[in-house]
């Protein structure tokens, strides 16, 4: 199991958690937002960017939702673990769009003056090879 597939895993245990300890009361969006921020945890030396990139994920699918009670749904979930697979340089980022691709690219470039240099150049050659800038 590669480290995305168990960040994925460990979301949708975090869910079902979420559902089980609050029945009726399942709260989505503080759930997603818990998610949104073990990303922050899992990826350390890139500064905000992690933060930035869980702030991008929440505004565009979750906040977003028509289904908000259903949040994260295992597409939305997809989502955040390959964005997280973008950020480590390592693993599946074919649900990615390319508007997430350009957005992810504006969120390296802000950020791009804080990053360690081997980061921000296997970043950047992610997103040439996606053809993102």
């Amino acid at each position: 199991m590669t480290y995305t597939e168990k960040f994925l895993s460990d979301i949708m245990r975090a869910v079902k958690r979420e559902r089980a300890e609050n029945g009726a009361r399942y709260d989505a969006k503080k759930t997603c937002e818990k998610i949104a921020r073990s990303l922050e945890n899992a990826i350390r030396g890139l500064g905000d960017l992690p933060r930035s990139v869980g702030d991008y994920w929440l505004s565009e699918y979750i906040d977003s939702s028509s289904d908000i009670e259903n949040e994260p749904t295992r597409e939305h979930a997809e989502k955040l673990a390959a964005m997280l697979s973008f950020l480590c340089g390592e693993g599946d980022t074919t649900s990615l769009s390319p508007g997430d691709w350009k957005n992810l690219a504006s969120l390296v470039q802000d950020e791009a003056e804080t990053l360690p240099i081997e980061s921000l150049s296997s970043l950047m050659a992610s997103l040439v090879e996606q053809k993102a800038v």
